[in-house]
């Protein structure tokens, strides 16, 4: 367990929302982002005020609204990426906006495997069966109770020394919440059905008999998902 309080806080975890972060909140400068188009922009908004704290990872900035809908509740924010190939299309955008949807389960899976993993020590990746263990399971991942709560997109623009060109890109995040017993339920279920692929694996019997622990731990976070395509 201590170990767990030790590993845990390098990856980048989402923290439960409060009602006292909210309170908390202070004015935060982040790095300057070249957006040339968003969701919003055609009828004069402004970029969604959650977009930038969700792109610097920082989600205990999110505006107090947001965050109020997210109360005591787990949540994973997906990012999904697609450079735009045709400037008079937006196929990408929708492209993007459709895998995160897919893939958002396999995303809460793969954080889970992560905590999986810190608790053995990286044990479990560094051994070709209990690593395929680990990916099959985040494949095949489902889980209930998990609503999305908002989604948004961004249109960026940055240069790439490789292509020697602007590149334009389209970054979807989408936001899904869960509520708390659920989702340590359903995370200890995952743990136990990921370890009892092979009951003859000391490792996994004691990462299963910890399960309770590790899915309390592990929160979802924001995870990428990175699937832009390049220009030939």
């Amino acid at each position: 367990m201590n170990f767990l309080k030790k590993v845990i806080p390098l990856f980048v975890l989402a923290s439960l929302i409060s009602s006292c972060s909210s309170s908390q909140q202070t004015a935060v400068n982040y790095p300057q982002q070249n957006f040339i188009d968003w969701e919003g922009r055609s009828s004069n908004g402004d970029v969604p005020a959650w977009i930038e704290p969700a792109l610097n990872n920082d989600l205990d900035n999110l505006p107090s609204s947001l965050q109020q809908k997210l109360k005591n509740k787990y949540f994973i924010v997906i990012e999904s990426r697609r450079d735009r190939m045709d400037k008079t299309s937006d196929a990408e955008l929708k492209q993007a906006q459709q895998i995160a949807q897919a893939d958002y389960m396999s995303c809460i899976a793969r954080n889970l495997n992560t905590g999986i993993d810190a608790y053995s020590k990286g044990s479990l990746t560094n051994n070709k069966d209990t690593k395929k263990y680990l990916q099959d399971a985040a494949s095949n991942a489902k889980f209930s109770g998990f609503n999305k709560v908002t989604e948004s997109w961004v249109l960026t623009r940055s240069y790439s020394s490789k292509k020697k060109a602007n590149v334009d890109t389209y970054k979807v995040f989408q936001i899904y919440a869960c509520d708390k017993g659920s989702w340590q339920s359903q995370a200890q279920s995952y743990i136990k059905n990921v370890c009892s692929q092979d009951t003859t694996n000391e490792k996994l019997n004691d990462v299963a008999k910890h399960s309770k622990q590790i899915a309390n731990i592990i929160l979802p976070s924001k995870a990428t998902i990175i699937t832009s395509v390049d220009v030939k």
